[in-house]
C-alpha cells in the first residue's frame, strides 16, 4: 500500500500520442479488441494484488474486467475505489491467456482513468446495505440497490425479453396493445386517482396512472 501523501501525489495524465480512444458500451467489447477505448461504467468488483487492481467494470449491458498497473493502482483514487463507484476507463481490450478467466475471455488493460462519482464506505458501503442475509422487507426498501445485483438484473432481461416477443407478436398479428386502469379490491394511496364500480357482482376500484387520466 502506497503511503497517503505519496498518492495524492501522483497525477495521472493521459499519454498524447496514445491513439484516440472510441467511447463503447460493454456490450461492443468483443467487436473492439485490439482498439484503444473509453468505457464507462460502475465498480461491479473489485480486488488488489501485486501491484495491480482488477475492476469488473458493469454499465447495464454488460461486463468489463479491467486492470490498473503501473502508477494507475498507486494514485489515491485507486487505493480508495469503493463498489458501486462510477468510473472512466480508457486502455485496449485483450483476450486472456488459457488458463485465466473473465466475462467474454477478455480484459481491458487501462492506460488512464477517471473517477466520476466515489459511492460510500464504510457502514454505508454498498457491500454493507445488501447481503446475502438481508431480508425481504429491507431489500425492497433499499430496490434501487437490490437491482445491481446480478440475479435481480437477469430477471428484468428475462422479462423484458418475454415481453419484447409478445409486442413483435403483436404487431405482426397487426393488433394495438392498449393498457387499461388495474382493478384492485383495496384502497390504495390517491383517492384522487380511484373510482369504484360493480364487476360481476363485486365491488372494485380502478387505479388510472397519468397516462389515462
Amino acid at each position: 500500500m502506497v503511503a497517503e501523501q505519496e498518492a495524492k501525489s501522483i497525477v495521472l495524465k493521459q499519454d498524447p500520442s496514445l491513439p484516440q480512444a472510441k467511447t463503447i458500451k460493454l456490450r461492443d467489447t468483443i467487436a473492439s479488441r485490439g482498439q484503444r477505448v473509453k468505457v464507462n461504467g460502475w465498480v461491479h468488483r473489485l480486488r488488489s494484488q501485486k501491484g495491480m487492481t482488477f475492476i469488473e467494470l458493469r454499465d447495464g449491458t454488460g461486463y468489463l474486467q479491467c486492470v490498473l498497473t503501473g502508477d494507475l493502482p498507486k494514485t489515491w483514487d485507486a487505493q480508495n475505489l469503493t463498489l458501486e463507484t462510477s468510473l472512466s476507463i480508457w486502455g485496449v481490450i485483450a483476450p486472456l491467456p488459457d488458463g485465466k478467466t473473465a466475462p467474454d475471455n477478455h480484459e481491458l488493460a487501462a492506460d488512464y482513468f477517471e473517477v466520476i462519482g466515489q459511492a460510500p464506505g464504510g457502514d454505508e458501503a454498498f457491500s454493507n446495505r445488501i447481503t446475502k442475509d438481508t431480508g425481504a422487507d429491507l431489500k425492497a426498501d433499499l430496490r434501487h440497490l437490490v437491482l445491481r445485483g446480478e440475479v435481480a438484473s437477469a430477471v428484468l432481461k428475462v422479462r423484458a425479453g418475454i415481453l419484447r416477443a409478445f409486442r413483435k407478436s403483436y404487431e405482426d398479428m397487426g393488433l394495438l396493445e392498449v393498457t387499461p386502469p388495474c382493478m384492485v379490491q383495496t384502497q390504495v394511496e390517491g383517492g384522487s386517482t380511484l373510482f369504484t364500480f360493480d364487476y360481476y357482482g363485486e365491488k372494485v376500484s380502478t387505479i388510472l396512472c397519468p397516462l389515462q387520466q
